[in-house]
């Protein structure tokens, strides 16, 4: 019997310290739901690799991309370009907002349903019903 694959989830984000620490922050809860990171850290590529087709293999691998939506990631050309590949690719999109309201989303996602950072938790619980089929128990 085939083994069934883990969910992924690629975070998208600015390379801005608090956007990268929030990003660390959220990378460790989302593996506590059961979910797996496909995400690439391009400080941590391999020398003489290509960024963007490791990016294009990561994006592939994932089921959605959670974007972190700032400021910073607003004027970022690689969470730009993450987002056009996660739309090309028809994954799901999900916007995060850090230090934004939902009029600053990037043209490509303004019509997709936001996440304030105050109500991550409830995301979380989405993300885990969506990863394991799980029923949320709408008490907790």
């Amino acid at each position: 019997m085939a083994k069934k694959r883990t969910y992924q989830v690629f975070i998208s984000h600015s390379s801005a310290k608090i956007d990268t620490w929030i990003a660390k922050v959220l990378n460790e809860k989302i593996k506590k739901t059961g979910c797996s990171i496909a995400w690439v850290d391009v400080e941590k590529l391999e020398k003489g690799s290509v960024p963007k087709k490791r990016l294009i293999e990561a994006i592939q691998a994932s089921n959605e991309l959670l974007v972190l939506v700032s400021k910073a990631s607003n004027s970022s050309e690689w969470v730009q370009t993450e987002i056009g590949m996660a739309m090309g690719l028809e994954r799901l999109i999900v916007p995060l907002l850090l230090d934004l309201d939902r009029a600053c989303l990037p043209n490509p996602i303004r019509d997709h349903l936001p996440v304030d950072l105050p109500e991550t938790d409830k995301y979380l619980k989405e993300l885990k019903v969506r990863a394991t089929g799980a029923t949320m128990d709408k008490g907790k």
